[in-house]
């Protein structure tokens, strides 16, 4: 169907795709999809396109086709109400199985999209991206980000007690 109704776009009809499933979007069309969303207080929407998105939050080049590429190539993000970041395989892996199990359903029934970045580095960026398009977003990250660009960001504050303490626990094994 999908296929059938591109080719018509291609001869200047014009076609309205509706769809619920992110199997009938590819990534090659992901970061051009405009997404209506039904909100209780400011009604039925649009929200920012990803290519657009992209353009407006991140003001380098290369991190803007790095993005595109990695987010794009999750077209489960258009269908979700929370979008999890994560920085690469091991999460994209593990993380839909421990989800499943600890809470007796999918990613996908809960509403969640699981994306993989390509490193710690495009998780900041990322976020900014999917909160331009009004997605809210979490990220699952390792403890470099934490102490590094977490803090430096204001997405952690560096004196909380978890950062602390655990600042404290490494520096007394990082001799052993």
């Amino acid at each position: 169907i999908r296929s059938a109704l591109e080719k018509l776009s291609k001869k200047s009809y014009q076609i309205i795709f509706s769809t619920h499933s992110p199997h009938l979007i590819t990534s090659d069309h992901a970061s051009k999809t405009l997404i209506i969303r039904r909100n209780p207080e400011h009604g039925t929407k649009p929200i920012q396109r990803l290519s657009e998105a992209v353009v407006s939050a991140i003001n380098n080049d290369d991190t803007r086709a790095d993005l595109l590429f990695s987010i794009g190539n999750s077209p489960e993000f258009l269908f979700t109400e929370t979008v999890i970041l994560a920085e690469g395989k091991t999460e994209r892996t593990l993380l839909p199985t421990l989800f499943q199990k600890t809470h007796e359903k999918t990613l996908n029934l809960a509403k969640r999209g699981l994306i993989s970045v390509g490193g710690v580095g495009d998780i900041i960026p990322a976020m900014k991206v999917l909160e331009t398009m009004g997605l809210k977003t979490k990220a699952i990250v390792d403890l470099d980000f934490v102490f590094n660009d977490g803090c430096r960001h204001n997405y952690i504050d560096p004196m909380h007690r978890s950062i602390t303490d655990c600042k404290e626990i490494l520096n007394r094994l990082k001799d052993d």
